[in-house]
């Protein structure tokens, strides 16, 4: 189990500058074709879709894979001070759930930070210091939902791992 809330990875791509990096991943990781529509569909069987910015990379499940626990997988192509390009990736939820979870611990601190100076100050006035419980409950929200992430990640593993070896095929 990691600790991490958004696993990361880096693989060195010594022999590439940026653009045969950033050519060989649209080569190997693009499933993307357009429907008749115009919209953006899975093509050849590929479980995913990416969504391009310039040496940015969104790899996403297809819509019918997706589910809330599915990952999304960032990948940025980068070059060292010393001229070495290297491919760095993160793995998160769903952006909306990302905000939403940064957003909460933002909260959670806020309370707890609060929370701290009024028990500070009740306690210096010699009151009942009640407002450490409320800081008592916001530690254990934060704690709980670090506990449902680290239960999203295990479920998401498969996703994860075929998104990893998706882009490892791709730089191969």
């Amino acid at each position: 189990m990691s600790a991490e809330l958004r696993p990361s990875f880096q693989i060195d791509v010594p022999a590439l500058g940026v653009e045969g990096v950033v050519d060989r991943l649209r080569a190997g990781l693009d499933p993307a074709t357009f429907d008749a529509d115009g919209l953006r569909t899975a093509k050849d069987g590929h479980r995913w879709v990416t969504e391009w910015a310039k040496t940015h990379v969104l790899v996403a499940m297809r819509k019918d894979l997706r589910h809330a626990w599915s990952p999304w997988l960032h990948v940025d192509v980068r070059s060292s001070e010393a001229g070495e390009t290297y491919v760095f990736a993160r793995f998160s939820p769903h952006p909306a759930l990302w905000t939403a979870i940064a957003l909460t611990y933002l909260s959670l601190g806020s309370i707890v930070l609060f929370g701290a100076c009024f028990g500070t100050a009740q306690a210096m006035l010699g009151e009942r210091g009640w407002a450490w419980w409320v800081v008592g409950g916001a530690l254990v929200g934060a704690a709980l939902i670090w506990f449902a992430s680290q239960a999203g990640q295990r479920l998401a593993r498969e996703q994860m791992e075929e998104l990893h070896a998706a882009l490892d095929a791709a730089l191969a």
